[in-house]
């Protein structure tokens, strides 16, 4: 888990939005309760970023808040690494297709504008 963990702060994606996602991708998050106590659990991080030994000892609050092995959750964590930095990685490349396409339309929109002005 520690190098899908460092792959995650390497895309500074070691926030706790991201990781509530991934922890509700591994199905270790199922509910709001959940989520309430993780994001509480989070809201300590330093300028926003979790610190992997944060996260284990998070993971290790959750997995005894209800009763679970931490071990599974970590697993678990492992198991949709992948399928989760892939849908990140397509998120990203996604919005930059977006950005290159408005840019375009925005440039135009400016020179549009700038002729009407003069």
């Amino acid at each position: 888990m520690e190098n899908a963990y460092r792959k995650l702060s390497d895309r500074g994606k070691n926030n706790a939005d991201s990781l509530i996602r991934w922890m509700k991708e591994a199905k270790i998050i199922k509910n709001k309760r959940a989520e309430k106590k993780c994001r509480r659990l989070l809201k300590d991080a330093r300028n926003g970023r979790i610190e992997l030994h944060q996260f284990n000892e998070i993971l290790a609050q959750t997995a005894q808040e209800f009763q679970q092995d931490p071990e599974l959750y970590r697993q678990r964590l492992l198991e949709t690494s992948e399928r989760f930095l892939n849908a990140l990685r397509a998120g990203a490349a996604a919005f930059q297709v977006y950005q290159e396409e408005h840019s375009d339309e925005e440039e135009e929109s400016e020179r549009t504008q700038a002729k009407r002005e003069s």
